[in-house]
């Protein structure tokens, strides 16, 4: 999306703060559904450099670049593109 590497990353490691947020419904599962279900999910509720670092080597590996990941491999067009930027860019 036009956007280098690290500011993403940085980017994506502030969202911890929002998942934070979300201690509250883990609390609640617990109490309607089970300590086994929010176990469960507690993992996909966690931020973590390595694990972003990790998908945009798997990217570069599979792809050479994002570029050519979100065209080809998502196969995402032009306006596609331009409608991501729309939502999740700001200036």
């Amino acid at each position: 999306l036009g956007v280098d590497l690290e500011t993403v990353i940085q980017d994506y490691l502030l969202s911890q703060k929002h998942v934070d947020r979300l201690r509250w419904s883990l609390f609640m599962l617990r109490l309607m559904r089970g300590k086994e279900v929010v176990e469960n999910i507690k993992p996909l509720m966690k931020v973590n450099e390595s694990w972003i670092r990790a998908a945009f080597r798997t990217i570069k590996a599979e792809w050479g670049d994002f570029d050519t990941y979100i065209k080809e491999g998502l196969d995402l067009t032009t306006e596609d593109i331009t409608l991501l930027r729309s939502w999740y860019l700001t200036e």
